[in-house]
């Protein structure tokens, strides 16, 4: 998997597959890029030059927020397990050591994310509700 700097397009098509996820958490998916990519650290995953998933860091304005870890996935994450796996803890690893502390909230029935949270060291919290969301478990981790 090559790990470039998030492209708008790239990231719409990413987001486009995953589309699932992104309608089960109420959300506008250009209003939710257009919030990644102006507030965030982003990037995209290909394999063999095509895009596989998109994740980052939001840049919180108010400094009291944690950073906030977001991915959205596609099939193709499956199929190239091993690579995406390394490349996301290189990622994470840099962002905890750049941010101190990361956050975020994981769509309960998204045992897939939930297992990989964990692989990363995050700590899921117990599960809550948000409104226009649904039923979560926020995760965060630290130095």
């Amino acid at each position: 998997m090559t790990v470039k700097p998030a492209i708008r397009e790239d990231v719409l098509q990413v987001i486009d597959t995953a589309r699932r996820d992104v309608e089960l958490a109420g959300m506008d998916k250009r209003a939710l890029i257009d919030k990644y990519l102006g507030e965030s650290l982003a990037f995209v995953g290909y394999a063999h030059e095509v895009p596989g998933c998109a994740w980052g860091v939001t840049i919180p304005s108010d400094f009291l927020e944690p950073n906030q870890l977001w991915l959205a996935s596609t099939g193709l994450v499956d199929k190239h397990a091993m690579a995406f796996a390394r490349g996301s803890a290189k990622f994470v690893d840099w962002a905890i050591h750049r941010f101190g502390v990361i956050g975020g909230v994981v769509l309960v029935d998204n045992t897939r994310s939930q297992r990989w949270l964990s692989w990363l060291g995050f700590t899921l919290g117990k599960e809550i509700e948000l409104p226009l969301v649904g039923k979560v478990y926020p995760f965060q981790r630290s130095l």
